[in-house]
């Protein structure tokens, strides 16, 4: 099982034409574009810069990644609004305004975003009882869009879906759609491949939530199911197709009422707490693969699970809906200390 750590970021991987990775459907994800997963890995504290409000409303999780020197951020309107938004923040930190997502877009839950190679992939569920997974995808940095699409074959949900990248060195790198399943409490997968979704496979192992799941490069997090306020994670690569490594803890003594959030090397974490506790937290993985004692976001608070990305080597972008009724999503950039 390939594990995403600094040596295997700063390997090269093989690069495709543009023309090339959108007739295959597919990224090939390059390393180092953004930062790195050793420097993230081996601090351990971070200061944070006080919460500001990025200027969009919702009733849900937002989803926040990179897009070459961008982070972009993507979230369902505010109550019955069920349009998609996304804005951008530049190198200097500045939001964009929001704006639509063209082509038909539209969900009742949060959204999924994934970025390789400046191509941004969303997908989400359908509205209401519309419990089909859609997607769609920009070249362009959000000017157009793709028609949205059905996933292919029976995959349906009743939450929030996770979309990533496989992570494997010198290899086509695809995007990868985890959700739980419509009615149930198992997570489900497929790839996409030649432009196609692959045949929905369950998740191997234990693998059990009451709600979506988080996924980065390689690596899907969950909280467990019912009462169970734990959070794993399990691996996947592509030799040939997708495979799973074994389903493991994840965040250390972190625990949760909803699904952690994930930067894009997987060792970087975020939550909001269980029960009442609506405070953000966070914590990092070390590079001994140890989790650290978790610690509060600024003055975060939220109904739902935050999201996380990275900023450069050393800072992480946090962005979070306000607690209870609150709409407003606010944000924080921490900066590592230790």
């Amino acid at each position: 099982m390939h594990t995403p750590r600094t040596a295997r970021t700063r390997r090269r991987l093989r690069r495709l034409t543009g023309a090339a990775a959108a007739l295959l459907g597919v990224a090939a994800v390059t390393a180092g574009t953004t930062g790195t997963a050793g420097a993230a890995a081996a601090a351990t504290r971070y200061t944070w810069t006080p919460q500001a409000t990025v200027g969009g409303l919702t009733s849900h999780a937002p989803a926040v990644g990179n897009c070459g020197s961008d982070n972009f951020l993507v979230w369902k309107g505010m109550g019955s609004d069920t349009r998609i938004f996304f804005a951008t923040r530049d190198e200097r930190g500045v939001w964009s305004p929001e704006h639509q997502v063209e082509g038909g877009a539209l969900t009742s839950e949060a959204p999924a975003l994934a970025c390789a190679n400046n191509v941004v992939y969303l997908a989400y569920k359908g509205v209401g009882a519309d419990t089909t997974l859609y997607w769609t995808r920009t070249t362009d940095h959000g000017f157009t869009w793709t028609p949205q699409a059905a996933v292919s074959g029976t995959a349906r949900t009743d939450a929030r879906p996770a979309l990533a990248f496989t992570f494997e060195p010198d290899r086509i790198n695809s995007p990868v759609l985890v959700w739980k399943d419509a009615g149930s409490t198992r997570l489900s997968y497929s790839y996409l491949w030649g432009g196609v979704w692959q045949t929905p496979e369950p998740v191997p192992g234990d693998v059990s939530t009451s709600t979506g799941p988080s996924a980065t490069w390689g690596s899907v997090v969950w909280r467990g199911a019912g009462t169970d306020t734990s959070m794993y994670e399990a691996r996947f690569g592509q030799p040939g197709k997708v495979t799973w490594g074994p389903v493991t803890f994840w965040g250390g003594d972190g625990r949760s009422s909803h699904a952690p959030g994930v930067d894009r090397y997987g060792d970087r974490g975020v939550w909001r707490g269980r029960a009442d506790d609506s405070r953000v937290y966070y914590s990092v993985r070390d590079t001994n693969g140890n989790w650290q004692p978790q610690a509060f976001v600024d003055a975060g608070l939220t109904s739902t699970t935050p999201a996380v990305t990275t900023v450069d080597r050393f800072k992480a972008l946090v962005v979070w809906k306000g607690v209870g009724d609150d709409p407003r999503m606010f944000f924080s950039v921490g900066t590592a200390t230790s």
